[in-house]
């Protein structure tokens, strides 16, 4: 590596962590934490501690819920740390090069390992060149996590993904809040072109997850996703559903949004 480069590295792990945070509070960067880490590898002992602590603290809840709150844990990060590269940073970021604190059954702070940025240098790619190399190591990174966790509890293959869809929604989303000029229809778009690079496809060549432009009763327009997973919290309280829960009709999630003004 050149000296160039390597400097140009060292100035992005220090404005990086300052980006994160803006696309997510609890993206916090910790470098060196002495707690429990999920890598690239290794990470059934770190999984099976998570799916005792929820096992412990949601006992009626059972192992269909322990596993999918574990799942939603374990990706959450690398999926934001990706969207918060290609479309805020405008740089690479290898996520398999990422690791994440977990402490007290909670996946929250990052470190960045030595080649996470190892393509800084690389401003003037587009968005979509960015999106397609970083979806990479993402998806890998995704079905090395998906492996270890099946390998210790039951996992529905579809409906996994299709939170990993879900989740790259909710991170395009507050692409918005960091900067309010971000259209609708862009963040659809980017929405499709992630799911597509990631593989979050069904048979039917549809995008596992996907967002919709709505308006509400007070004639606010507001894009709202249209899941297609579940992520099993009704299983704590079957009263208590998810606002976008797939169990209630699109009429439903729609009331319930206009009950939300």
């Amino acid at each position: 590596m050149n000296t160039a480069i390597g400097q140009s590295i060292d100035q992005e792990m220090g404005l990086f962590p300052m980006q994160t945070q803006s696309l997510h509070a609890s993206l916090l960067y910790t470098p060196h934490p002495s707690k429990w880490m999920l890598t690239d590898q290794g990470n059934r002992p770190v999984l099976q501690q998570l799916l005792n602590h929820y096992s412990q603290v949601q006992p009626i809840a059972g192992p269909d819920y322990w596993g999918t709150r574990v799942w939603t844990l374990a990706i959450w990060q690398p999926i934001y740390l990706s969207i918060c590269a290609a479309h805020i940073s405008r740089h690479f970021i290898n996520v398999t090069s990422v690791s994440q604190c977990v402490n007290n059954g909670i996946v929250m702070g990052y470190d960045l390992g030595s080649s996470a940025f190892s393509s800084v240098n690389n401003y003037s790619a587009s968005a979509s060149h960015l999106v397609s190399n970083i979806a990479g190591p993402l998806r890998e990174l995704i079905d090395n996590l998906y492996d270890d966790l099946s390998a210790l509890v039951k996992m529905n293959r579809a409906n996994s993904y299709g939170l990993i869809a879900d989740s790259v929604m909710h991170a395009l989303q507050a692409l918005m809040k960091v900067n309010p000029q971000w259209q609708h229809q862009k963040i659809i778009t980017l929405g499709n072109s992630w799911c597509e690079q990631l593989g979050l496809i069904n048979r039917k060549g549809q995008a596992l997850s996907q967002l919709t432009n709505i308006q509400l009763n007070n004639k606010q327009n507001i894009l709202t996703l249209e899941r297609k997973a579940c992520c099993k919290h009704y299983l704590i309280d079957p009263k208590d559903i998810c606002n976008s829960c797939v169990r209630l009709s699109w009429q439903q999630r729609l009331q319930k949004l206009n009950t939300e003004l």
